[in-house]
């Protein structure tokens, strides 16, 4: 079957070290433009307001340092469809998209943001209108900006039991740091993606998509107006990365419901892949509440297990990740990798496009 050779392609690019990603998400389906702008509108109803936070690494720091614990982030997003294309059946969508890292995250005080717009045009590509392809793209600000502390520990030296100075990476950040220790500068980018929604049998649909981030390649350099340090005026491009994914949904049962994905990312020599396996469980056909759970897995250096809870009711629904972290960072972190907790709302008030609403909704 294709399908089995996607899922092996994909599984192949995931077995790649991790060096180090954008902020990304488990429960990527509450954060979908971090993925792919082409997720923009890929609902059934009118308008969607979606929110996740997600806390990490709380329990890494050195019983000596004074930082802060942890990173955390927080996504927004809200999008809307438009019904006016070049054809009957196609719709255009347009979102709102916020990425917000704590004020304070971290021991080097990281500060990380986003603020754009994504958009996308939904082509429909049969008679009954049950494929689409979807053409989209993203345009916002990135911020980025750390207060290090050079007695601050990383991770990677509170696991090996060393100090800062013999964490490379953490050594070069230093280095670079102006007199008055502070990084700071946003600059605008570009993503683009593509995505193939399409029924596979009677009873189950495939979405498929491929997207690129960081196609200006921006530069986000030190704050040059009082600064005297070394890197006055300089800073490394982000680098461009790639994600691939598939999604399949089928029904079991009357009452069951089947969603496995796999979502890979790559982004220099960082690269990972998730696996992830959710079930909906009906208890009563005749009531509109599904329960969801799952589990999955994200090969990388640093390999964390996901386990998915949540529920849908109506147009609400709510989900709640905790990963544990099985490998690479276990002596620091004891395991206890990240928690996320989302909630989503559509909003509806007209029929939408005549789309097959099995991959769309509630299932986002």
């Amino acid at each position: 079957m294709k399908l089995r050779y996607i899922f092996v392609l994909l599984a192949f690019l995931g077995l790649c070290e991790m060096d180090g990603q954008d902020v990304h998400y488990s429960y990527y389906q509450f954060a979908p433009t971090i993925v792919s702008p082409a997720f923009t509108g890929a609902y059934y109803g009118n308008i969607r307001a979606t929110a996740i936070t997600r806390g990490q690494w709380f329990n890494v720091r050195a019983p000596q340092e004074n930082g802060n614990q942890g990173f955390s982030s927080t996504s927004l997003f809200v999008d809307g469809n438009l019904p006016f294309g070049l054809k009957e059946d196609d719709w255009i969508s347009l979102g709102i998209n916020i990425l917000i890292e704590g004020n304070t995250a971290g021991i080097f005080d990281t500060k990380r943001s986003f603020n754009g717009l994504s958009a996308a045009y939904h082509l429909s590509l049969s008679k009954k209108a049950n494929s689409v392809l979807t053409a989209s793209f993203k345009y916002g600000s990135y911020g980025l900006g750390f207060t290090p502390n050079s007695s601050a520990n990383s991770p990677w030296s509170l696991q090996n039991g060393v100090g800062i100075q013999d964490d490379d990476d953490f050594t070069n950040m230093i280095s670079g740091i102006s007199n008055n220790g502070d990084i700071q500068d946003n600059a605008n980018d570009l993503a683009i993606g593509f995505m193939l929604t399409t029924p596979v049998g009677k009873n189950s649909d495939m979405r498929i998509g491929i997207a690129s981030d960081h196609l200006l390649q921006p530069r986000l350099k030190q704050d040059t107006t009082s600064n005297t340090g070394p890197n006055v005026g300089q800073g490394d491009r982000l680098t461009r990365r790639f994600n691939a994914y598939v999604q399949y949904f089928t029904d079991l049962s009357e009452k069951l419901t089947l969603n496995p994905s796999i979502v890979y990312q790559g982004m220099g020599p960082a690269k990972n892949i998730l696996l992830q396996g959710l079930i909906g469980y009906t208890p009563n056909p005749s009531q509109d509440v599904t329960l969801n759970f799952g589990l999955g897995v994200r090969i990388a250096d640093n390999m964390d297990v996901p386990i998915y809870v949540g529920a849908d009711f109506k147009d609400w629904r709510v989900g709640l990740a905790f990963d544990t972290n099985v490998s690479g960072l276990t002596t620091a972190t004891g395991n206890a990798g990240a928690y996320e907790l989302a909630v989503s709302k559509i909003f509806s008030w007209e029929k939408k496009t005549k789309v097959n609403p099995k991959f769309i909704c509630p299932r986002l």
